[in-house]
């Protein structure tokens, strides 16, 4: 039996833009596991697999074994209904609950931090970026983080369909250079949406609660400080010389907070708002801050 009749649902989970997710038992082995339903319109259901479907599966099975990224065990294309399926490895928590819960110590933070970068290094090693992550998309089981949530995941340098709004980012982690019109793929959006969920673990709340993207771009600027020293600026599409000028506070912020000045300074890196002079997952992975674990 290799088909969704042998897992029986027991609990939906949720549903993302792309797909329900449900727990499940497999009737077979007795195995649970979580299976994604990917949601399909008519006109798609015409068309066959989805490029989200297809870039979920093709990541998944890329890294199968990685210990940071959620493994994908069965890939079930039903002829019957016109659904696919992905059968993942069941996780019962992810950091969106874990943060809520107020139960990550700086240790801890950096512990699973470290587990995150490792997972995004595999990725970015192999030319493709999350372009998706936030609390919710990291599992946590035992202590170990997972990335999870790959329908939005690109190859580096692919362009962004600015007509797409709905594949963008989180708008509270989206890196400053898609704020400002800089509609192209690189690793670096991924490193400041982490920077974002870092401070996060360390302080309990978001950083940058914006309500639109002129409002998320302002905080960004106030924390950071306005970019005029970032050559290219001025040339993005959605630059105004109307912009505040900010000076940093971030240090300033950071210093009412008991942690450590090496979490911040590379709380720092990982928010550079010029992309370029970002922090790279390599790079974050050989920090200072990882020398004692």
């Amino acid at each position: 039996m290799n088909s969704i009749q042998q897992y029986e649902k027991c609990e939906n989970l949720g549903q993302g833009t792309y797909g329900k997710v449900y727990k499940g038992i497999n009737k077979l082995t007795h195995e649970v596991v979580a299976i994604k339903e990917i949601i399909h319109s008519e006109e798609e259901k015409k068309e066959g697999i989805q490029s989200t479907t297809l870039r979920e599966m093709s990541v998944l099975l890329q890294f199968r074994k990685h210990p940071h990224i959620v493994e994908l065990k069965q890939v079930i294309l039903d002829d019957t209904d016109y659904k696919q399926y992905l059968i993942m490895e069941y996780i019962d928590t992810d950091l969106r609950k874990m943060i809520d819960q107020k139960k990550i110590t700086e240790h801890m933070a950096k512990k699973l931090l470290l587990h995150i970068l490792r997972g995004l290094y595999a990725l970015h090693s192999q030319l493709i970026f999350h372009r998706d992550l936030k609390p919710a998309n990291i599992l946590v089981q035992n202590g170990v983080a997972k990335l999870g949530d790959f329908g939005l995941a690109k190859p580096i340098g692919y362009p962004i369909n600015r007509t797409h709004t709905k594949e963008v980012q989180t708008l509270w982690y989206r890196a400053p250079e898609l704020l400002l019109g800089h509609f192209k793929y690189s690793p670096a959006l991924d490193i400041f949406s982490l920077g974002c969920i870092f401070y996060e673990m360390l302080i309990g709340e978001a950083l940058f609660k914006g309500n639109s993207e002129i409002d998320q771009l302002i905080r960004i600027f106030q924390f950071m400080g306005t970019p005029l020293d970032w050559e290219g600026f001025k040339s993005m599409p959605y630059y105004s010389a109307k912009f505040p000028q900010f000076k940093s506070e971030a240090e300033k912020h950071l210093s009412n907070y008991n942690i450590s000045q090496e979490a911040k300074n590379l709380l720092l890196k990982m928010l550079q708002i010029d992309s370029t002079k970002r922090i790279t997952a390599k790079e974050a992975i050989n920090d200072i801050y990882f020398s004692i674990i």
